[in-house]
């Protein structure tokens, strides 16, 4: 199981650059049509089934394709706010490209099977911050190790039924964020 995770890591290690831009700029895209149906699902699928086994050898290019076509498609535009995500950024968690990539899948994922709600910025930032912790979850059922005091923080917050309050003080005072789209 440790092989598994190590090579799915070191496949998706593109994802820390992805993060690193995140923080110090604005990603800029190329114009696209609107989402085709069939990409809308793949990406969909892709989010979900990443939720439950984060380092499926079969879903690595996967990953990397649909992160792709949310960060650069023009169809689809929101700003991730990275506070939803307090303290993880500045931790050095082993796992933080799986982390960050799910971030911004489960939030285009939100758009994509909601579109009359894309000025929903807290169920957005929800949809991505519970996303995130599912993938955690399958982290920690594949390595109990694999602890983030930040991740179990935000863990402990939704047991308590708080989520939706550290979501919707994030979104409030947000000040860097990742930009889906153009």
């Amino acid at each position: 199981m440790e092989a598994k995770m190590d090579r799915g890591r070191r496949a998706c290690a593109w994802s820390s650059c992805v993060l690193l831009f995140c923080l110090a700029a604005v990603f800029k895209g190329t114009s696209q049509a609107p989402p085709a149906p069939e990409d809308a699902k793949r990406i969909i699928e892709i989010s979900h089934k990443l939720e439950n086994d984060p380092f499926d050898e079969k879903l690595i290019l996967e990953r990397k394709w649909a992160v792709k076509w949310l960060l650069e498609t023009s169809s689809i535009h929101a700003k991730i706010c990275t506070k939803v995500l307090p303290d993880f950024y500045t931790s050095k968690y082993q796992y933080s490209p799986e982390i960050t990539s799910q971030l911004i899948l489960s939030s285009g994922a939100f758009i994509l099977e909601n579109p009359g709600k894309s000025d929903d910025e807290v169920g957005f930032h929800l949809a991505g911050v519970e996303g995130v912790l599912k993938v955690y979850a399958s982290i920690l059922r594949d390595n109990p190790k694999a602890s983030s005091k930040p991740l179990e923080n935000i863990r402990r917050q939704q047991s308590e039924g708080k989520l939706i309050e550290l979501v919707q003080s994030a979104v409030k005072n947000c000040r860097v964020t990742i930009t889906v789209g153009k």
